[in-house]
């Protein structure tokens, strides 16, 4: 799992070890800064040496955050990924839960048109591996609350 901004790529460990080898390959990105170069070989280093700790880690952030949306009314999308959709339906809305969430310190991503269908839109979570129980029990807290305030749930 190696962080890029606000996504996140998972590859198996051959891939791995071609990134941490061969960082020059990372220049096709538009314009990877030092940082993310640095974050990523470090992340590399980390997998290689704990890749079933930290896979776990990630099914079980990822399973114990779509339980937990899923128990208080949202309707969650998808198969079992660490990527997280949360239907929302209408762009606007969407946007306001998602502005409101980042006020509130949770960061999610906003999926509208032309990505998906006219009101087809949601909000994304993404949980890494370096997040901790009480990480994903704030961001639940706080979604609930805003979901709430905006009808949502």
């Amino acid at each position: 799992i190696l962080p890029f901004s606000c996504s996140y790529l998972l590859s198996d460990r051959s891939f791995l070890e071609y990134i941490a080898q061969n960082s020059s390959c990372l220049k096709s990105l538009p314009q990877p800064s030092n940082f993310h170069l640095k974050t990523l070989l470090w992340f590399t280093e980390k997998l290689k040496k704990e890749e079933k700790g930290l896979m776990q880690r990630l099914n079980d952030n990822a399973s114990y955050l779509r339980y937990e949306l899923l128990s208080k009314g949202f309707k969650v999308l998808g198969e079992f990924t660490p990527y997280i959709p949360i239907f929302v339906g209408d762009k606007r809305i969407a946007q306001n839960f998602k502005t409101s969430l980042l006020e509130s310190g949770v960061l999610v991503n906003e999926i509208s048109y032309p990505l998906v269908p006219v009101d087809k839109s949601r909000i994304l979570l993404i949980p890494s591996v370096l997040h901790t129980k009480d990480d994903l029990d704030f961001a639940i807290q706080k979604i609930i609350e805003v979901a709430k305030f905006m009808n949502l749930i």
